[in-house]
């Protein structure tokens, strides 16, 4: 009688390890094997900087620097893919992300704080422009 509880138990946790899965865009070398990842999300989570992009047909919600990431992992030359976790395994949904065209407007990416303000008519010189960044 014990056993089935067990048994019963452990059905009803991995059922729900599967169902709380994870998306990640995985990073890996020329063998296959894993350098890095960002966590993508399926919905909005309301996070401040997050923004919305389509991969595959198919909508997720990012942080500014996974963008960020993902262009240097692809201009180092390491092979990408947004895969599925379950806990267990992973599943590759969609193969090279960096190539499609991610829904971002640059407009809605946030400033980095600190920049200056600077008039465009002017030219300014590398002292210049590290003086006024550090004034502010």
């Amino acid at each position: 009688m014990r056993i089935s509880y067990l048994l019963m138990a452990a059905g009803l946790f991995s059922a729900s390890a599967a169902a709380a899965g994870e998306v990640h865009i995985i990073s890996r070398d020329e063998a296959g094997a894993f350098l890095s990842s960002h966590q993508i999300f399926q919905k909005d989570l309301a996070r401040q900087q997050m923004t919305r992009v389509d991969y595959c047909g198919r909508s997720y919600y990012v942080y500014w620097n996974t963008i960020d990431w993902l262009d240097n992992q692809a201009y180092e030359g390491h092979s990408l893919g947004v895969e599925y976790s379950n806990g267990k395994t992973w599943r590759l949904i969609c193969r090279n992300p960096e190539q499609q065209l991610a829904q971002v407007r640059d407009e809605a990416r946030p400033k980095v704080q600190g920049a200056p303000d600077l008039p465009t008519d002017k030219k300014y010189g590398w002292i210049e422009l590290l003086n006024k960044r550090s004034a502010r």
